[in-house]
């Protein structure tokens, strides 16, 4: 019979929507998603189950529920307070050779003027890791989502709507080494995306990613690397052009280099080209690729920074962009042993490869969560949300700010 003994934690979660890449492109370390992460002290950590149940009670102000540019006789978009009730559940393992996560949440809202945006969101992610030899570790995950809105989902070239969004993404992979400076990993992907409506500007599909590549270690500080990929997607466009759907093929080749300026930080880049080419349209199109970042995760402090420029897949117009994207977290210790702030922004720059200028989206997110632990189970929190697009497609600027205090209530448990 399972023993379960209450852990004393600290654990921040700030739940207000999800921020999830649907894009296809080649996986970097993500940052911390303030919406969805657990803050883990010291008193939960270490081998064995944990099992930490929860929920979250909040109310929220949004200035523009229904996202659009619309102006009501107010001079301001339609907006609305809605209240959420958010059950939680997180289930961990830690083994010596083997890692196991669960997570769950679901988000019940209900507005007090516009009843027809009431919902129910689900969130879920699982995932696992094994060390299967001494040279040879695998891995597992997958993670699905259900979302009211575009803008609370990082989907590439996807205008803002009140249209909601559904997601499932699969990846498995392993890396093997080589010798003692050399490693090669591969990885597979598969991501889904569908929408509630069909529109021209909202397609879905699904993506398939191969990715292979090898590192090698220069120093006890400096790797090198070489990889290279291949995407297939296939967005479902029936009725909106010629043919039941539109496929490409993207390819990428190229090299990578990282470096560890200290014990706890990294900046790596990577260049190289990539060549896409569109079925449908009988189009291709070659470039370069370049993609940076600098991480820094110690204890009770993670910060970093990333910027990429390359051609990914679109859950927008049915085809592939030109992306550009900056992106910046951080997640700041404890102040005092019962204040915390974490926050993450982006920005990021598309455009249909084969369309005019007037196509582009220009998309600002924003989100900051800072909060108090009253007890070692209970916290209060306020939530800031900010996202903004710019352009002909959405009719011009859509911006939507959201405002909420959340009570968060859990239990950690650790299962002997």
């Amino acid at each position: 019979m399972f023993r379960l003994r209450c852990v004393t934690a600290g654990i921040a979660v700030a739940l207000c929507g999800t921020n999830v890449g649907l894009s296809g492109q080649q996986p970097q370390p993500p940052p911390p998603d303030p919406q969805t992460s657990l803050q883990e002290l010291p008193g939960i950590q270490g081998a064995g189950w944990i099992f930490i149940p929860g929920v979250t009670i909040g109310a929220t102000y949004d200035s523009n529920v229904i996202v659009t540019t619309s102006i009501g006789e107010n001079g301001r978009p339609p907006s609305d307070t809605y209240f959420t009730i958010d059950p939680t559940g997180s289930l961990k393992f830690k083994g010596k050779r083997t890692g196991f996560s669960a997570n769950y949440r679901g988000n019940i809202r209900r507005y007090t003027t516009i009843d027809e945006l009431n919902g129910y969101d689900q969130h879920a992610n699982v995932s696992i890791d094994r060390r299967a030899t001494k040279r040879l570790s695998i891995f597992a995950n997958n993670q699905y989502s259900t979302s009211p809105t575009t803008d609370e989902v990082d989907l590439t070239g996807v205008p803002f709507r009140r249209a909601g969004s559904r997601y499932d993404t699969l990846a498995a992979g392993m890396t093997y080494r080589v010798s003692e400076n050399t490693d090669w990993n591969a990885r597979y992907d598969f991501t889904y995306g569908s929408f509630d409506r069909k529109a021209a500007d909202l397609t879905g599909g699904t993506i398939h990613a191969l990715q292979t590549g090898v590192t090698h270690r220069l120093t006890s500080r400096a790797k090198v690397g070489a990889d290279g990929s291949y995407r297939f997607a296939d967005m479902n466009v029936t009725g909106l052009l010629v043919g039941d759907g539109h496929t490409l093929q993207f390819y990428e080749v190229g090299s990578t280099i990282a470096y560890e300026l200290g014990q706890f930080t990294t900046v790596s880049a990577g260049a190289g080209w990539s060549h896409v080419r569109d079925e449908l349209r009988a189009l291709s199109r070659t470039g370069p690729y370049v993609r940076g970042s600098i991480s820094h995760s110690e204890e009770k402090t993670v910060f970093g920074a990333s910027y990429e420029r390359s051609f990914v897949p679109s859950f927008g117009f049915g085809g592939s962009t030109r992306s550009q994207r900056v992106a910046g977290w951080i997640e700041l210790p404890p102040i005092g042993r019962r204040v915390f702030v974490q926050g993450a922004v982006s920005w990021r720059r598309t455009n249909p490869f084969d369309s005019t200028q007037a196509l582009r989206l220009d998309t600002i997110t924003f989100r900051t969560t800072a909060g108090y632990a009253i007890a070692r189970q209970i916290r209060l929190q306020g939530v800031y949300a900010f996202s903004r697009q710019d352009s002909a497609v959405t009719g011009g600027e859509v911006n939507r700010n959201r405002l909420g205090v959340e009570l968060v209530l859990f239990n950690p448990m650790r299962i002997q």
